[in-house]
């Protein structure tokens, strides 16, 4: 029986054929995985992100709130303005800049006073003073932690900007639904 070309595309889109077609266009290093968890494993490398730790802490609620500002997906006005979630501008309310991440770690001038600890808990953890890192570059150590440091020291350093976080009080009534 004779495809015509549209059939043939039709064909080369079902389940089978397109199956055959994509393990043949995997790399060796997959089709040479011994069991389908590792094949899954393998393969999962390559979809997800790599994680980023919260070296193990307790604390569900501040790290949740952690997780949401890495993603920029938390209750910041930048945050909310670019997912179109309920904010006219991305503007904070101290009018100085929009309130990204950064601005609410390390530039907003209503979280002085916790800001004052927090990069004063983070200079006595690593031994060095912060205040004269790029904000870029203290905004990272503040979110992730950093190779740098021993994963104590990291510890730390998440645990006391989930602290400046809570301290801040600004996710305790979220502006979105106001």
């Amino acid at each position: 029986m004779y495809c015509s070309p549209c059939q043939d595309r039709k064909v080369l889109k079902q389940f089978f054929p397109c199956t055959i077609k994509s393990w043949e266009n995997l790399d060796n290093g997959a089709k040479s995985k011994s069991s389908v968890q590792s094949f899954k494993r393998y393969l999962e490398g390559f979809i997800r992100p790599p994680g980023h730790s919260s070296f193990r802490l307790r604390d569900k609620f501040g790290v949740k709130l952690l997780t949401k500002i890495r993603v920029s997906f938390s209750d910041l006005r930048d945050h909310r303005f670019n997912h179109n979630f309920n904010c006219n501008s991305p503007l904070c309310s101290c009018g100085i800049e929009d309130e990204t991440s950064v601005h609410f770690f390390l530039r907003c001038p209503r979280y002085l006073t916790q800001r004052s600890v927090l990069l004063s808990e983070i200079s006595e953890i690593i031994n060095s003073d912060v205040t004269v890192l790029p904000d870029e570059h203290l905004y990272h150590i503040l979110v992730y932690g950093s190779n740098v440091y021993n994963s104590v020291s990291n510890r730390l350093i998440i645990t006391e900007t989930i602290r400046y976080i809570r301290n801040s009080r600004r996710f305790t009534k979220l502006e979105a639904f106001n």
